[in-house]
């Protein structure tokens, strides 16, 4: 496997981020009728969402990827600690699922800056998977939930109508502990899950392009 660093840094370990935000949901009141093949149903007016535990394992590996690819991972330096560690994880899980992959590591200030980079890349010669990595961490103010939720937003936007994948470990954590378990320990690293990801959604868009056709130009 091929690292390409594409940014310029002080440190010996640059790399990258992804964000995992905290996702509530406020009891949404639902309108509309649904339309299933047996008819029209009424659906309820509220939908009781109940707290469901986070997974406390990381998914199993995926099968090797053996294509020769290019992967591009952008991370925030930001909280440094953490997201270095976020980057080495996922470089050296990538080095085991994808070994022959070509890995562009692009090194962002912060968590904002993530996307604008990430459609800088895109609008290049597109990877076949793009893995954001970051880390935020909660203050006295909502400033970090905006953050978190505008990231993901912009990165699903562009995964959509660029058609490319964009693994988005951009983490929003209450605090340290928080961060420490998901970005330096072993159990919950979102690091390696997020190079899982990379190869599990890979293998997939490749074996869509060999079995549905594209359509013939006119």
């Amino acid at each position: 496997m091929r690292l390409f660093f594409a940014a310029r840094n002080t440190h010996a370990f640059s790399l990258w981020f992804f964000c995992e935000p905290h996702t509530s949901f406020d009891d949404p009141v639902l309108t509309r009728k649904s339309i299933i093949p047996t008819g029209i149903i009424d659906l309820p007016r509220k939908i009781q969402h109940k707290s469901v535990p986070m997974s406390t394992i990381l998914p199993p590996r995926p099968r090797h990827v053996g294509a020769k690819l290019r992967i591009c991972v952008v991370a925030s330096r930001y909280n440094e600690e953490f997201t270095d560690a976020l980057v080495e994880n996922a470089i050296e899980e990538l080095g085991i699922l994808i070994p022959q992959s070509r890995v562009d590591l692009v090194r962002v200030p912060g968590a904002f800056e993530i996307p604008v980079t990430i459609s800088n890349v895109l609008s290049r010669e597109q990877p076949a998977c793009v893995i954001a990595l970051g880390l935020i961490i909660r203050g006295a103010t909502a400033h970090a939930d905006l953050v978190a939720e505008s990231v993901t937003s912009a990165l699903q936007t562009m995964a959509v109508s660029y058609v490319v994948p964009i693994i988005n470990e951009v983490l929003l954590v209450d605090d340290e502990k928080q961060a420490y378990a998901r970005c330096v320990g072993a159990n919950l690293n979102r690091g390696r899950e997020s190079a899982r990801q990379a190869a599990s959604i890979i293998d997939v868009f490749q074996e869509m392009e060999r079995t549905f056709p594209r359509p013939v130009a006119r």
